[in-house]
C-alpha cells in the first residue's frame, strides 16, 4: 500500500503525489492561496521539485506576456500562445487570463521575463516581479545617488537563483560608460544563506555603455552596448529599413563566437501592416515570427509570419481595453510559481 503523509489534527489527508497533480493543474495565480490549507501543502507549494514540475509543464504550453499602462496603473496580461497559433487569417483572440495592476506611480520600462519573473523601475526604485502571480518585490534602495539607471535581470539555474544587475551611467564631454555596477541575489540559493539580501559592488573591465534592453539564456545575460575601447572598431546592426525585408543573425556557438545568418521576407507586408509600424519582437517555439505595433490604430493586433508555408497574418488581440500606452509583448513566457 502506497504510504501517505497525515498531518497531526487532521481529520482527512491526501497522497503528497495527489496533491501535487491537483496543484498542477490549477492557474498559478490560485497556487499561493493554498498554502494556508496546511503545512504540508505550503511545503510542496514552496518546494523546488514542485516549482520545477510546475515550469517542465509550462514550457510545453508557453504563453505571451503583454504589459501596458492604462488609467495610472500598470496591467500584466497572460495568453496561452497556441491560441494565436491555431488561429484562422480571419480569427481574433481574447485575452481570458487575469490582469495585474501594480499600483505604484508611473508607466514602467519592463525587462523581458526571465524564468517566469519580470523586473522594471519606478523612478529610483527597482521592482521584481511574478505576473503568473500577481507578486511583486520592491528592492532595497541602490548605493548611488545618479538617476541614470539601466537594469537587467538574470537566473542561475545551477544555484536557482535570480540576479538583477544594475548600473549608472555617466554622462561626459568626451565619453558616455556605465559605472557602479552592482547586483542583487533573490531566490532559493540566497534564502538557504539566511543572510539579508543586499546590493553588491562588482567591477567591470570593459568600459560600455548599454543601449538595449537585453535577454537572459542559458544563464548567460546578453545586451547591446556601445564600447569606448579603441580595440574595438566594428558594429553590426540588423538592417530594419525595411520591415517585409530584414536579416537576423543567430549566435550558434557562444565560445567560438559563431553566428548564422537568416534572411526573412513577410509576403503581402503593406496589406498586414496598412498604416501602422511594426517591429520584429522575436521568434517563438514553433519557428514563428511575431512582429508586433509600435503605433497603431483602432484595437492592439500582432502579424505572425510563417516562415515554412511563407504566410503572414494579422490577428487582433481583444480584452485589453482602450486609452492603452506604453505595451509591451514579450514571447514563450513561461509561468513559474515561485514565491518572492
Amino acid at each position: 500500500m502506497e504510504s501517505v503523509k497525515k498531518e497531526k489534527g487532521s481529520s482527512s489527508y491526501l497522497p503528497q503525489d495527489l496533491i501535487e497533480k491537483i496543484l498542477l493543474n490549477l492557474p498559478a495565480k490560485s497556487i499561493p492561496k493554498l498554502v494556508v490549507v496546511s503545512k504540508l501543502w505550503s511545503s510542496i507549494i514552496r518546494g523546488k521539485n514542485f516549482i520545477d514540475l510546475y515550469q517542465k509543464q509550462s514550457l510545453s504550453r508557453p504563453c505571451f506576456l503583454h504589459s501596458f499602462h492604462r488609467d495610472s496603473i500598470q496591467f500584466f496580461q497572460i495568453k496561452p500562445s497556441q491560441s494565436l497559433e491555431a488561429a484562422s487569417p480571419s480569427s481574433f483572440y481574447t485575452c481570458t487570463t487575469s490582469s495585474f495592476p501594480l499600483n505604484l506611480d508611473t508607466s514602467y520600462n519592463v525587462y523581458p521575463p526571465v524564468c517566469g519573473v519580470i523586473c522594471f523601475q519606478d523612478l529610483d526604485k527597482v521592482v521584481v516581479s511574478n505576473p503568473s502571480t500577481g507578486q511583486f518585490l520592491v528592492l532595497p534602495k541602490l548605493n548611488t545617488r545618479r538617476k541614470g539607471i539601466s537594469r537587467f535581470l538574470g537566473y542561475d539555474p545551477v544555484k536557482d537563483e535570480y540576479k538583477v544587475l544594475c548600473m549608472t551611467v555617466l554622462t561626459t564631454s568626451r565619453k558616455v560608460v556605465s559605472e557602479e555596477h552592482q547586483v542583487f541575489t533573490l531566490g532559493a540559493g540566497a534564502q538557504k544563506e539566511k543572510k539579508e539580501a543586499t546590493w553588491r559592488m562588482i567591477k567591470c573591465k570593459v568600459p560600455h555603455c548599454p543601449v538595449t534592453k537585453g535577454l537572459c539564456s542559458n544563464g548567460l545575460v546578453y545586451y547591446g552596448a556601445w564600447s569606448n575601447n579603441k580595440g574595438k572598431s566594428k558594429v553590426a546592426l540588423a538592417n530594419h529599413s525595411d520591415f517585409a525585408k530584414f536579416d537576423m543573425w543567430v549566435l550558434e556557438d557562444v565560445v567560438k563566437q559563431e553566428w548564422s545568418k537568416i534572411s526573412v521576407v513577410v509576403p503581402s507586408w503593406k496589406d498586414l501592416v496598412g498604416r501602422d509600424y511594426f517591429t520584429c519582437r522575436g521568434v517563438v517555439s514553433s519557428g514563428k515570427f511575431i512582429f508586433a505595433p509600435v503605433y497603431w490604430r483602432g484595437p492592439f493586433c500582432v502579424i505572425s509570419y510563417d516562415p515554412k508555408e511563407d504566410i503572414g497574418r494579422r490577428v487582433v488581440i481583444e480584452g485589453l481595453g482602450d486609452n492603452l500606452r506604453s505595451v509591451s509583448l514579450f514571447l514563450d513566457h513561461v509561468e513559474r510559481p515561485i514565491f518572492l
